[in-house]
């Protein structure tokens, strides 16, 4: 069988790990073109809230035609999250060195190569009972 044969849209893959990734923590409104934080949202730390936000803007061309901006400014990360300014802009220029996020100007988005990584940090670990581990 060929490589070629094995491959998948990266869109329709893309969708599905973004969907994976924010269902649990955000809605779409599409009339305010708005990203809507769930209370679990609350629950999370900081920079897996940003990572969260940043993943869920990157759904808005499965969501809606209407062309809504895929990154986001920190004074708009801000906003949205409520996360003040000195907390949030040093999250951020951590995610730019560990090459998480894309700088465009003054706009950030989710590197899609780093959406793995970001399950890691998002998704909670499910823990296998200690019968069932294997042995190395």
């Amino acid at each position: 069988m060929p490589l070629k044969d094995l491959t998948i849209k990266g869109t329709v893959l893309r969708e599905k790990q973004i969907e994976e990734l924010v269902s649990d923590y955000v809605r779409y409104d599409p009339d305010t073109k708005e990203i809507v934080l769930l209370p679990a949202a609350n629950s999370l730390k900081n920079n897996v809230k940003i990572l969260v936000y940043l993943v869920a803007l990157q759904g808005w061309p499965f969501v809606i035609k209407d062309p809504v901006p895929t990154d986001a400014t920190p004074a708009s990360i801000e906003h949205a999250l409520h996360i003040p300014g000195g907390t949030l802009r040093p999250i951020l220029k951590g995610f730019k060195t560990s090459h998480m996020v894309l700088v465009k100007g003054r706009s950030y988005s989710i590197h899609p190569a780093a959406l793995p990584h970001i399950k890691d940090m998002v998704l909670p670990k499910k823990s296998v009972p200690k019968g069932m581990r294997k042995k190395e």
